[in-house]
């Protein structure tokens, strides 16, 4: 008998127990299903972290003051913070592979409002490195400048979203737009219009289009002086690389370069880390968490496997004459051997089929909840289908049959034909 026939009597023995088959199947399709599904979603996840991380800079270094082993303390003093010009010296020496540098400064949310139009704000101070680290697009007019910040200009940039709401179809540029703070008024004039885009967390939080709130950039030394302070130095910046330049080197010689001024400071010690770091962080914690899941849902494919072995076997012990009449026939015991490890592959086979089908649409169904869960914005990569992981699911279905399917096999060639023709 040839592998064709011996396929043929496979689908004609699933086709006589169906629902047999089918049971028999299950732990197959459920195991299956659920590690393309986690594969998918882990995935998915992963891609569209490295995407939203690229959209904030991959080149960024973000750099600030940590407490140091020896710390006593965690209060911050003054001479503890990294004074502007140790920021501009830094700049200065790294100036072959520094393309910017960035200090910002929230200082609350309120309204932007032109009569009974509004906008929901928050009011972020800035330097002109800001747009490079934060990867803004200016749509119109120009960003905040370092004379913005050295003249304490009452200028602003706004979000396309937020002209459109005040201002309509009229240029935004040169119009005065009041932020409602609390009990204060803040007057600006509009300089710029930046591209706004759903990454960013408020924007992911609102429940309609009235309730989305974007940022209205202000220079920093204008926050400071709303705020009614001057600060003599900073605890937090961002640095940006150029391009081509490794960053995680880069972040390693900006914390040699600070550090040096703290060799005495015994409670504080300033760290540099690459956004790459954190994306290769959280793709490890993914894959771990992913690995780990996917190992227990695999557990049911070995419970599958067991599963058809049973089969098998009770499929022996039903077709014993039937096995006695071959092999007086004169059927080898490897055509035996062969016709029933054919039968248990195809099994595993159309289980792992379904299992891969269940497992893509466990897949595009847990990513849309994790995208409602998060928002659309925060996952530029809703889902994406495992290809690698089909192929293996295919293959494991194939070897879970010979292996699970062998020992009934071998059972049913070694049987005495004389014995099997006389089995009730």
């Amino acid at each position: 008998m040839n592998l064709f026939e011996n396929i043929q009597l496979a689908f004609s023995g699933l086709k006589a127990g169906k629902m047999r088959a089918f049971l028999t199947m299950l732990g197959i399709i459920i195991g299956i299903g659920s590690v393309i599904a986690i594969v998918a979603m882990g995935s998915s996840l992963q891609a569209s972290f490295a995407t939203t991380m690229a959209e904030m800079g991959m080149n960024n270094i973000e750099v600030g003051l940590q407490p140091s082993g020896n710390s006593t303390t965690y209060w911050m003093s003054d001479s503890d913070l990294i004074s502007m010009e140790m920021i501009e010296e830094m700049q200065a020496r790294f100036s072959d592979r520094v393309a910017a540098v960035s200090i910002n400064n929230t200082i609350g949310n309120g309204q932007m409002k032109d009569g009974r139009k509004y906008a929901n704000t928050g009011i972020r101070g800035v330097t002109d490195g800001y747009k490079i680290a934060e990867n803004r697009t200016i749509t119109a007019g120009r960003f905040i400048t370092s004379r913005d910040v050295q003249g304490i200009k009452n200028v602003a940039v706004i979000s396309d979203f937020a002209a459109q709401k005040l201002f309509g179809s009229q240029d935004p540029l040169g119009q005065e737009v009041k932020v409602y703070q609390d009990t204060k008024i803040h007057t600006f004039t509009v300089v710029g219009v930046y591209e706004h885009n759903m990454s960013g967390f408020r924007g992911m939080a609102a429940t309609s289009q009235d309730d989305i709130s974007t940022d209205i950039y202000i220079p920093l030394t204008t926050s400071y002086y709303i705020e009614g302070w001057f600060p003599t130095g900073y605890s937090w910046f961002s640095v940006v690389a150029k391009a081509g330049v490794d960053a995680k080197v880069l972040a390693d010689d900006i914390s040699a370069y600070f550090n040096r001024f703290y060799d005495n400071n015994l409670n504080w010690r300033v760290y540099a880390y690459a956004m790459e770091m954190y994306l290769e962080q959280m793709n490890t914690m993914l894959g771990g968490v992913a690995l780990f899941i996917g190992a227990v849902a695999a557990i049911s494919l070995i419970v599958g496997g067991i599963g058809v072995m049973n089969i098998m076997l009770v499929s022996v012990t039903e077709r014993t004459r039937e096995i006695g009449t071959r092999k007086a026939l004169g059927a080898r015991n490897s055509a035996i051997r062969m016709q029933f490890i054919v039968e248990a592959i195809i099994i595993c086979l159309i289980g792992g089929i379904l299992g891969i089908l269940v497992g893509i649409a466990l897949g595009a169904v847990g990513s849309s909840v994790v995208i409602q869960t998060m928002g659309e914005g925060m996952l530029q990569n809703a889902f994406a289908i495992p290809v690698t992981a089909i192929v293996v699911a295919v293959v494991f279905s194939m070897v879970i049959g010979v292996f699970f399917g062998f020992y009934p096999a071998n059972k049913a060639a070694k049987l005495d034909p004389i014995d099997a023709l006389r089995y009730e």
